[in-house]
């Protein structure tokens, strides 16, 4: 009896060791004293931290203080930040070109998408969901419930035909998502490289192209860079030029 118990505490003792060993490891970064000169997005968490994602050296986090910066070595998944969120649970979470990493103040994870590609059956709509960019050579988008990132698809738009056979060796994706928005009602807007926007209500997907949205009067189609909408409910929207 006193072997098996012996044999019990030690067992417990070794569990609960390399499950403290786990969770207690933190990510430090390096304290830096100045941000990379290749800037692409800046964003404000709810404890006033200003995260700084660059164009290939990571992303700094500023707490007023110090300046911590953080890289792959890290476990971020990629050093290209492309958009920056944070959910209701003070996560924050880092698109890459390469793919999502989620940082919950100690440890990053990279997000893994489900094995269904592009289901249809997970366009929602839900409040505390947060929605993503494809990444790199990736034309769709991201949905993350909070325990499942699934892949989407846009619809396809009526002038995918005319622009393939207007750009047959194009090296890009006319549907790439340069720019994500919700708006009062938690509609979700989807700015894409060539059709325009497209609307997600929770109920239906639906284009808004105008030619004027896409290209300039010098010629070239840049893109729906930015979405806003201002406190009379009207929209506003710009490309890259």
């Amino acid at each position: 009896m006193a072997l098996n118990l012996f044999l019990l505490f030690s067992l417990l003792a070794t569990f609960t060791s390399c499950g403290a060993k786990n969770t207690s490891q933190v990510v430090l970064g390096d304290t830096v004293s100045q941000l990379d000169k290749a800037i692409l997005v800046v964003f404000q968490d709810r404890n006033n931290n200003y995260w700084f994602g660059s164009d290939g050296q990571g992303v700094y986090r500023y707490n007023g203080k110090t300046m911590l910066h953080f890289t792959t070595k890290d476990g971020l998944y990629d050093n290209r930040i492309r958009e920056i969120q944070e959910d209701k649970s003070g996560n924050i979470y880092f698109t890459t070109f390469d793919g999502i990493s989620k940082f919950d103040g100690q440890r990053f994870t990279k997000l893994m998408p489900t094995k269904t590609i592009f289901p249809t059956n997970e366009w929602k709509l839900q409040p505390d969901d947060l929605w993503f960019k494809g990444t790199s050579g990736e034309s769709g988008i991201y949905r993350y419930d909070g325990k499942a990132l699934h892949a989407l698809k846009l619809p396809k738009h009526y002038l995918e035909g005319e622009f393939y056979l207007k750009f047959p060796n194009v090296t890009y994706s006319p549907y790439d998502v340069y720019k994500i928005y919700k708006d009062h009602k938690g509609h979700i807007w989807f700015g894409t490289s060539n059709f325009g926007l497209c609307r997600y209500d929770g109920k239906s997907l639906k284009w808004l192209y105008e030619k004027e949205l896409t290209e300039t009067p010098s010629g070239g189609s840049f893109g729906i860079r930015s979405i806003l909408e201002d406190t009379k409910g009207k929209f506003w929207f710009c490309n890259t030029r």
